[in-house]
């Protein structure tokens, strides 16, 4: 009897911190998809899924052409849209977009050509406050900073007016970046890797921003499912450790009714 109210004790200890393990919940804290009226005018406008610090977006240039078109965001060359980040700007944040070099032209020794995804340290500046990956049109994806470009890698089988799904993870107190993946694409990120943990090139840049750049009027990036979002670590049950535990419980429980059982069976002399 004794051995088995030590052992149901163990149990209990053994399986508590178990069933209250820390898992990483996603929190999500700007998200846009564009499922908008056509012409809706960008500058100004809510995101439409969340926006947990409250702010509005904000364009580099509200009189060119930053609009929802066809459920997605056509932003005319030099135009940049932002988002304020606020408190939530800290931890590991995660970028991700499905973005389209439309017909813009123009090559990667130019900082704003092509589509950004990132950060800026304003809320409504343009490339030059940008600090990200970009996509150029010559096929190029760089991390850019303030208009410097501080590594390039080559990628292969780019096309224009092609969305491509580009992500990426930032560690904001560090600037170190990790998982960074472009749909369809094969390609060695390392040396993009590297350079961000040289600095913290993404101090003080706590607003999203994605921008598009091209080398003549009339040319026109695309961006879709635009989102940033945060991990945290929160106490949430687990299964498999509760059913083990219920299951551990159950034995003790049968081992103990056949003890009884045994007991009544042998008499009170036994």
């Amino acid at each position: 009897m004794r051995a088995a109210a030590r052992l149901y004790a163990a149990l209990i200890v053994a399986a508590l911190p178990c069933a209250m393990a820390p898992q990483a919940a996603a929190t999500m804290i700007v998200a846009e998809n564009f499922n908008r009226t056509n012409g809706t005018n960008m500058d100004g406008a809510t995101p439409d899924v969340a926006n947990l610090p409250g702010g509005n977006f904000s364009s580099s240039q509200p009189a060119w052409t930053t609009q929802a078109l066809g459920n997605q965001l056509q932003f005319g060359a030099d135009v940049a849209l932002n988002a304020p980040l606020g408190g939530y700007f800290t931890g590991s944040l995660h970028l991700s977009a499905d973005i389209s070099l439309g017909n813009l032209a123009g090559t990667s020794s130019t900082p704003n050509r092509g589509v950004g995804l990132g950060f800026s340290t304003i809320a409504a500046g343009q490339w030059n406050f940008f600090t990200g990956l970009r996509l150029a049109p010559d096929g190029n994806l760089q991390l850019e900073h303030f208009g410097i470009n501080e590594a390039t890698i080559s990628l292969s089988g780019i096309a224009a007016n092609t969305f491509y799904a580009l992500s990426y993870d930032v560690n904001v107190g560090t600037g170190a970046l990790s998982n960074i993946l472009i749909s369809g694409v094969s390609a060695n990120y390392s040396s993009i890797v590297t350079a961000s943990q040289s600095q913290n090139y993404f101090a003080g840049a706590n607003n999203l921003s994605v921008f598009a750049g091209g080398s003549a009027g009339g040319q026109f990036g695309y961006l879709d499912n635009l989102s940033v979002s945060n991990s945290q670590t929160t106490a949430v049950p687990e299964p498999v450790p509760l059913g083990k535990l219920a299951l551990g419980l159950g034995a003790i429980g049968i081992v103990r009714s056949r003890r009884s059982l045994s007991r009544r069976r042998s008499g009170p002399n036994r």
